[in-house]
């Protein structure tokens, strides 16, 4: 890079220029550092500064004040006009265009004045445009701006006013002439005779008065009386008394008559009383400019509002001030920062900072041409010529810029414009080393400076494009590197250099974009960071550098506006500054940061340039975390919160939650937490404690109160009574109500499951089979649960009592079954069973079925001599007429199986159950199976039209497909959570293709469902085929039969975090980001597309994206041919991407119109995008088209346009999204790669 060494040399004054411009024409940002800016303390003279920020200033101009006390603002050199809302106290911008000087409508070019009517229309003198401008707010919806006139016949107006009848009034500065607009006829009528006017205003009578500025006048139209028609003087003194003027810019009269005058050269505001004649003034004591609530500095506009109330434009202030009536006190709007100073502890572009093992802190105070010192008391001093004046003798600097201080306290100063470096000793007295040229030694604008523990010198000798070292005892100079060049080792303009405890150098090099690093023990160079550019260890023109205790490096990026700091533990860059590579002003923000020093505690001081300040970064305790929320389990609490907003500047490393009563704590990296050993029933609240490397924050406020249960132990001494149909079950409460009062017991049949509730003994249940034998199980609830089920009652059987004559009446028939050897083809007799077949008086029947133990250990006998290890229990049902089925194996049955190693099979027309003997290993009371066919055609097809309902059905088949194979089988057992092997079998003949197509559909007695396949595999000997399967839950069973529905799409990941494994929910998005969301979602491969944007180059991180983005036409540029990458995106943006991506049709549903949209450039799409419910508005009715996305709100917006659904299935992939944070499952299904409702691992 060629460089003219000597505009090298003057390059930061002149980037500062530059970088005033575009401070100007910038839109407003937030600031990375805004919720940690209390961690940054600023040094320099404070004042008031221009800025771009909404409710700042640059030069304002002119001011109005409507009947409802909202305040209008000509704010000049930002090209817009601003307004103050009365009720809300916010500020807002009216223009169209909001980012720099314009021709079109509502677009101004240095507007100078404003003013309001008494409909609301809002009027602008658009000075460079040569135009007076309206916005017709009284149109309403329909507002809109104008033009009023021919603009070719004004020339710089500067001064506007209204009167009540809505004539209008113009200054036509550089004309010499007022301009009036009758507004009856709609004629200009012409007033001449004046120099250069800047000023009109118009009084309740119809007066006019104009500020006739270049004859340092006022002149006033009178509007009645004698002298109606004829003009005055009101004065025209030039010189600073009462009354006298120096250039009168703008005027305003009060509802008394009182004529209020901007004397712009006096610095003051004059008040003339109407009737008197008397004038008084507000100005600095003295007279002349001043900063102070109550002066000025050229104030060009006044107006007053229907209290009396005064307002200024104070424009070489950047301000609005406002003189309350009242209490004849000043206040006022506009932005507050550090500005050029010459007095002790200010700075006029300080460079480099240093520290001193004292604790003091010495700067370069560049323009200023001097050395400054704040000791560790708070005193500043300084070295240097005085009045701030360069010199070149010892002590004396000109433009001096890199500075440090030795172990034993010398300074040396990097005096670079004397090209030299100077040392002040201990003994406070000043020397020079080296001079200009080229040879060792000499230098060519010396930029920075250091030593190490053996005191050698290093200096940046920028123009001669080394690194020097002067060696310590001998007092020789050598050169470091292999001089100019791209290579490690070589420096293109190197600005800055450091050196770490171990003797290692490292250097700023400048125009290479980089730090470099001298390893002395391996006599090698290094290259750190990743080239130019604006992410994270990327750099553009870094100035300084520096290192800590810990080894860890800190970077002055200038050009890039920040500081960053390579964490040398982890490898990980963190930033300081404003986003997007910004300029900015408030504390952490920076404009040209040249100087980084960092002291033992870690605090970091930085030389902000083009602010004029010095800023110091101090750790701090992070704030306590807030919505502390408490839910209970048993002896035990988990508590979830919110992560403070504020860190103290420093990660969070863990939590603490403690109990009250108790101070029981327990930690956790994040929330929730669960805490254990609290006691049941006692009332617990939970404050939260946030670690950082300071320390412990205060203590959250407190949870909600809660209190730990669990469920109560099972009740004991159940019994029985039966009668006709019924029974009357009593028990005894259980001991322990495990911390919560018992709100209710069940009662439940076995067989049957029948069930009947209570809230104390006895408890009556109905619906039972009278010839049936049943046991009854009870249960306790409290606000935790249920208990487990009760030892079972002795067995009873309801009965009809002896009926009185008439009626229907039920048989019993007792049938001997065979127990059947199952091993194989083995089908051997190996016992009997007694199988008891009621008949009610409806003909419905039921059987039930008993393994006796005695019955057991016969067929267990005669199995053991075969050999074989399965007994089968085939039940009899030729004509398919058994409603019904009970199983019942005593205890003692299940056991002597499991003992002998004996599966258990049972085999019917509507199902095979074979149990495995490990299934029955410990169980502790009687095991039984209720089975129930369901045969009914209506119930069968109400079963499949419920299953093509269900979501874990319609997913994977295709529900105008479905039907159901065989008969649905309702099965029941306390024999849950093991394993049994079902077989259904199917009514048609069917290949292994075809079985592909078939499913269980299992519906759990609890409410869940399952969709499971099976084996196709043999059901019986005649041929007839069924569906082998394993559960351990059991209820309803349904072979269904469908074909697939197609393949769910994969969910691929369309975003990424960041490298240090965060995702920054609520960063701003910016455009370059979104092009590359949906570049992402194209899945277009590596094409590419010419980019046409002067600011995205063909290595910006996201120029494919970008390229594709807008050759696709999903995003567009501005209307300047700027992409403008690095901008946050909109709402109203989001809006227009999301239509496009979609495709979405042009018309509109009937959606509510929004309170803040009408007339805005992207109505229609708000509304379109509204009506396809991608997005809403907020619950006060506004839209917010211009507020900005964050990178949650975006992915939210985009799953929902992709009917992408939140993925919460596994765990959280990054560090700061916590499994509460409310788009948790948007992120995730954002970023990771699943099929629906199932991750990729």
């Amino acid at each position: 890079m060629a460089v003219n060494r000597w505009d090298y040399a003057k390059r930061l004054t002149k980037k500062m220029g530059i970088w005033t411009m575009i401070l100007m024409l910038a839109l407003p940002q937030l600031s990375m550092a805004s919720g940690q800016s209390r961690n940054w303390t600023l040094y320099g003279k404070p004042g008031m500064a221009s800025n771009h920020f909404v409710g700042s200033f640059d030069n304002p101009s002119g001011v109005a004040v409507d009947g409802a006390g909202n305040v209008y603002v000509a704010d000049t050199f930002n090209h817009r006009i601003q307004k103050r809302d009365a009720a809300t106290g916010t500020w807002s911008v009216i223009n169209t265009k909001t980012d720099g000087p314009g021709t079109g409508l509502g677009e101004f070019n240095s507007p100078r004045a404003v003013a309001v009517d008494t409909a609301g229309n809002v009027y602008v003198a658009d000075t460079d445009n040569n135009r007076i401008q309206v916005f017709a707010a009284s149109a309403g919806m329909q507002a809109e701006w104008k033009i009023i006139g021919d603009p070719a016949q004004f020339k710089h107006p500067k001064g506007l006013a209204v009167d009540h009848n809505g004539n209008v009034y113009v200054a036509d500065t550089d004309n010499n002439r007022i301009r009036k607009l009758d507004v009856v006829s709609q004629e200009w009528i012409d007033y001449t005779g004046f120099k250069f006017p800047r000023g009109v205003a118009v009084d309740g009578e119809g007066n006019v008065y104009v500020a006739d500025s270049a004859n340092y006048s006022i002149r006033k139209l009178n509007a009645s009386g004698p002298a109606a028609g004829t003009w005055e003087t009101i004065s025209a003194v030039y010189g600073n008394g009462p009354g006298q003027l120096k250039y009168p810019s703008s005027l305003a009269t009060d509802q008394d008559g009182n004529l209020y005058v901007a004397d712009t050269f006096n610095h003051r505001v004059q008040k003339r009383d109407a009737d008197t004649g008397a004038w008084s003034d507000w100005k600095k004591n003295g007279g002349g400019s001043g900063k102070l609530p109550g002066e000025f500095d050229l104030p060009f506009g006044v107006a007053v509002d229907g209290n009396g109330n005064v307002y200024v434009a104070d424009t070489n202030n950047h301000r609005i001030q406002m003189h309350n009536a009242d209490t004849g006190t000043w206040s006022g709007w506009g932005y507050q920062a550090t500005i050029a100073g010459q007095g002790l502890g200010e700075f006029n572009s300080p460079t480099g900072v240093a520290l001193d093992n004292q604790g003091n802190v010495y700067v370069t105070d560049y323009e200023n041409h001097r050395v400054q010192m704040l000791d560790s008391t708070g005193i500043w001093r300084e070295w240097g010529r005085d009045g701030g004046q360069s010199g070149s003798v010892a002590g004396e600097f000109t433009n001096p810029t890199g500075i440090a201080v030795t172990v034993s306290g010398s300074v040396y100063v990097a005096d670079r414009d004397n090209h030299r470096i100077q040392i002040l000793g201990v003994d406070g007295v000043w020397n020079a080393i080296g001079q200009r040229g080229s040879q060792l030694g000499e230098f060519e604008f010396p930029n920075d400076v250091a030593v190490d523990r053996e005191g050698n010198v290093y200096v940046a000798d920028l123009n001669n494009g080394r690194i020097q070292k002067r060696i310590a005892g001998t007092g020789q100079w050598v050169e470091i590197g292999y001089g100019r060049g791209t290579t490690p080792g070589k420096f293109e303009y190197p600005s800055g250099v450091a050196v770490d405890d171990a003797g290692n150098v490292y250097v700023a090099d400048t125009d290479n974009h980089r730090i470099q690093k001298l390893d002395v023990f391996l006599d090698q160079w290094e290259v750190i960071g990743f080239g130019e550019g604006n992410g994270l260890g990327q750099f553009n023109e870094p100035y300084d550098v520096t290192i800590d205790s810990k080894g860890n490096i800190y970077v002055a990026d200038m050009s890039n506006h920040r500081v960053q700091m390579l964490d040398i533990s982890t490898g990980s860059w963190r930033e300081w500054g404003k986003t997007g590579a910004q300029s900015g002003s408030t504390p952490g923000e920076f404009s040209s940061p040249t100087g980084v020093a960092v002291n033992g505690k870690g605090d970091i001081f930085v030389a902000d340039f083009g602010n004029h300040r010095i800023q110091k970064w101090v750790f701090s305790k992070p704030d306590a975390p807030t919505g502390v929320t408490a839910t209970t389990g048993n002896g035990e609490a988990t508590v979830s919160f919110t992560a403070p907003a504020y860190d103290g500047g420093s990660a969070i490393t863990g939590y603490t939650i403690t109990s009250s009563p108790g101070g029981l704590t327990a930690s956790g990296s994040s929330s929730p937490i669960k805490i254990t050993g609290l006691t049941n029933g006692t009332d617990y609240v939970f404050t939260v404690v946030a670690t950082n490397a300071e320390g412990d924050s205060i203590a959250s406020a407190a949870s909600n109160a809660v209190t730990p249960m669990t469920v109560p132990d099972a009740p004991t001494n159940v019994q029985a009574k039966v009668g006709n149909g019924e029974a009357t079950v009593s028990f005894t409460a259980p001991a322990y109500n495990g911390g919560s009062a018992i709100t209710g017991y069940t009662v439940t049949s076995i067989p049957g499951g029948l069930t009947a509730t209570g809230t104390a003994s006895p408890i009556k249940i109905t619906g039972l089979t009278n010839g049936t034998s049943y046991t009854f199980t009870v249960t306790a609830a409290n606000a935790a649960g249920g208990s487990v089920s009760s030892a079972s009652s002795s067995a009873v059987t309801p009965s009809v009592p002896p009926a009185g004559g008439g009626g229907g009446s039920s048989s019993l028939d007792t049938i001997t079954i065979d127990v059947q050897d199952g091993s194989g083809d083995k089908s051997g007799i190996v016992s009997r069973a007694t199988l008891r077949r009621t008949t009610d008086a409806g003909g419905r029947k039921k059987d039930e079925l008993t393994l006796t133990a005695e019955q057991a250990s016969q067929a267990i006998e005669q199995l053991k001599k075969a050999g074989s290890n399965t007994a089968r229990i085939v039940v009899p049902d030729a004509k398919d007429e058994v409603s019904e089925l009970i199983v019942k194996l005593p205890k003692a049955t299940a056991v002597a199986l499991s003992d002998s190693k004996i599966d258990l099979e049972l085999v019917t027309n509507g199902v095979r159950i074979l149990v495995p003997y490990a299934s029955f290993q410990g169980v502790s009371q009687d095991v039984y199976f209720r089975l129930v066919p369901i045969k009914a055609a209506a119930e069968r097809k109400e079963i499949e039209k419920r299953a093509a309902t269900e979501p874990i059905v319609s997913d994977k088949l295709d529900k105008t497909t479905l039907i159901v194979q065989g008969r649905p089988m309702e099965i029941e057992t306390n024999l849950s959570s093991r394993p049994v092997t079902l077989i259904l079998p199917l009514e048609q003949k069917t290949t292994a293709e075809q079985a592909a197509n078939l499913y269980i559909f299992i519906q759990h007695s609890d409410g869940t469902k399952e969709l499971i396949q099976g084996e196709l595999v043999s059901y019986d000997a005649t041929g007839k085929q069924g569906i082998r399967f394993t559960v351990q839950q059991f209820s309803t069973f349904t072979v269904l039969e469908g074909r697939r529905a197609k393949q769910a799409a994969a969910n691929k990941a369309y975003m990424i975090g960041f490298k240090d494994g965060t995702f920054r929910p609520d960063k701003e998005m910016t455009r370059a980001e979104m092009a590359m969301i949906l570049y992402n979602l194209s899945g277009v491969g590596a094409s590419t597309h010419d980019l046409a944007y002067p600011d995205v180059s063909g290595k910006h991180w996201a120029g494919t994206a970008i390229g594709y983005a807008s050759a696709s036409g999903l995003m567009k540029g501005a209307p300047d041919g700027r992409f403008n990458p690095d901008r946050p995106i909109t709402r109203a943006e989001m809006a227009i991407i999301v239509l496009r991506l979609k495709a979405a049709a042009a018309t509109e549903a009937a959606t509510a119109a929004f309170s803040d949209t009408a007339g805005h450039w992207a109505e229609a799409s708000i509304r379109q995008a509204q009506a396809a419910g991608y997005m809403n508005g907020y619950k006060d009715g506004a839209f917010r088209p211009e507020q900005t996305l964050t990178r949650s709100e975006a992915v939210t917006i985009v799953n929902r346009v992709l009917n992408r659904e939140p993925l919460t299935t596994n765990d959280g992939k990054w560090s700061d999204v916590p499994a509460g944070y409310w788009a948790f499952g948007a992120i995730q299904a954002a970023t990771i790669d699943h099929t629906a409702g199932k991750p990729k691992n």
